[in-house]
């Protein structure tokens, strides 16, 4: 690829970098404009996986190696003729190390936008590592393939490693790429091995980008314990598999994440010890906001939170979400909580688990402004924590913990006691039970059969202008401004102004 200023002959092998002077190098085949001023650019103008500085041509890896030596910031871009069409660079010698500052900016194809060049690890190894002093951008790639496997050595715990595709403890920026098919895998499943797709412990930044079809025993998409941002993204069909406790199919996050803009659509979890989170596993700091979690599943035994699972330790912030036909085993087809928790403005439908098929509650969560409707609590459950278990509580909310709901709307959830909130009547574990309700409507929720309470069960304090179509079940709401149906004249849907 040429370039108007200065920069590396591509037809001289490993020849040193001169300076580029230009302030906006433009990518000749109309991808992009460069978003820094480089002061070396290397051009790889070769699909092989090969170091020799006698063949006179350039692959990614000597490219990455020249720019690893280089002591200002370095760009590697894709010579023209060659990677117009779709093009992939399958690593023989391992995977590819990061060490210095460096861009990767891949070509798209211009009439559809598709990405022309594949990295693929052929399951042989992982794709890319980035280091601690590197701060780097990937734009354009498709990283594929990468293949880490963990093995149990004579049923003891060995070394366990991280990242699938890539594995980052710089600060890296993945521009308009796929992650895709990449897995970190420990044969005996006994072992916590960690981000199918990515593993970051640095800084993290992913836009417009897609995570999919990756595999670990704790986030199949990606593991944080760093900085994560994802804005206009999608993870999707990852899964989180071992014989233990298996923990976010599409994200875990042990750090700060923030999730802006973006998708979750059928990330999985299978295991044989308990599941959580199969769509985000949180034990950090979390903030999801205009996104979409949808489809996300687990079916195994012991598993909770569909959607989301948040830990005890964890503080999540939902706002502008929607949460759609997640499922979980247990407890909480869209959200279980164990922290601290605030969701506003956003809608829980279509989730299903054994008790609380929209939301679990047993830590502190405040509910604004939000439409909880058409979840149900059904099927068998395989815990046994407190009295209400294996009974199908709370279709729209079952909380053991402490709520508190305002402005919100729940509506055709269906339960056998609760549908649209159980409020728990007292556990051997002596959870709170405490449910503060304002401003809400909760009408018209249904009852499986043989059930009770089809709208509210339980002790809850208003703090008034509630509508509840049949109180049945319940006490509480006598404050100034609730309207209240009962069994013998519900107020229901259709019913209201």
């Amino acid at each position: 690829m040429d370039f108007s200023s200065s920069t590396t002959d591509p037809t001289a092998g490993l020849s040193v970098p001169t300076q580029v002077f230009s302030d906006n190098v433009q990518d000749l085949l109309g991808v992009s404009t460069l978003p820094k001023n480089p002061s070396a650019i290397f051009t790889v103008n070769s699909t092989a996986d090969v170091v020799d500085d006698s063949d006179n041509v350039m692959t990614l890896r000597e490219a990455i190696n020249q720019a690893n030596n280089y002591q200002g910031e370095s760009l590697i871009v894709f010579e023209r003729s060659l990677f117009a069409n779709p093009q992939t660079i399958t690593l023989n010698l391992g995977e590819l190390n990061i060490t210095h500052n460096l861009d990767i900016i891949a070509p798209h194809d211009q009439l559809t936008g598709m990405d022309l060049v594949t990295v693929s690890a052929n399951k042989a190894s992982r794709v890319f590592e980035i280091g601690t002093d590197a701060t780097v951008t990937l734009s354009g790639l498709i990283i594929a393939d990468g293949g880490i496997r963990v093995d149990n050595l004579q049923g003891s715990r060995v070394a366990i490693d991280n990242g699938g595709g890539i594995k980052n403890n710089g600060a890296l920026t993945l521009d308009s790429s796929i992650v895709s098919n990449n897995s970190i895998t420990d044969p005996s499943r006994n072992n916590p091995v960690s981000g199918g797709g990515i593993y970051n412990g640095g800084t993290l930044d992913v836009r417009n980008s897609t995570i999919t079809g990756n595999e670990a025993g704790v986030g199949g998409g990606i593991s944080n314990q760093g900085t994560l941002i994802v804005s206009n993204s999608t993870l999707s069909n990852n899964l989180a598999s071992q014989r233990v406790t298996t923990l976010g199919g599409g994200i875990y996050n042990t750090g700060t994440a923030k999730v802006l803009d973006s998708t979750f659509d059928d990330n999985r979890i299978i295991t044989n010890a308990g599941a959580s989170g199969s769509g985000i596993y949180n034990a950090g700091n979390f903030v999801l906001s205009n996104s979409t979690l949808k489809n996300n599943s687990t079916v195994s035994a012991f598993s909770d939170g569909g959607g989301i699972f948040n830990t005890g330790t964890g503080s999540l912030e939902i706002t502008n979400s929607t949460l759609d036909h997640n499922s979980a085993k247990d407890e909480g087809g869209g959200l279980v909580n164990n922290g601290s928790v605030t969701v506003n403005n956003s809608t829980f439908t279509g989730n299903s688990a054994a008790d609380g098929g929209g939301i679990s509650n047993d830590g502190i969560i405040t509910i604004s402004n939000t439409t909880i409707s058409g979840n149900s609590a059904s099927g068998k459950s395989t815990l046994a924590v407190s009295s209400d278990s294996n009974v199908n509580n709370g279709g729209g909310i079952y909380n053991r913990g402490t709520l508190t709901l305002v402005s919100s709307t729940l509506t055709i959830n269906s339960a056998t006691n609760g549908g649209g909130i159980f409020n728990s009547l007292g556990s051997p574990y002596s959870y709170p039970d405490i449910a503060n309700v304002q401003n809400t409507i909760i009408a018209s929720n249904l009852l499986n059969e043989n059930g009770i309470n089809p709208d509210v069960s339980g002790i809850f304090t208003s703090n008034g202008d509630n509508l509840i179509g049949d109180r049945t079940g319940s006490s509480g709401f006598d404050a100034l401004g609730d309207v209240v149906g009962t069994s013998d004249n519900p107020i229901t849907q259709d019913l209201l102004p």
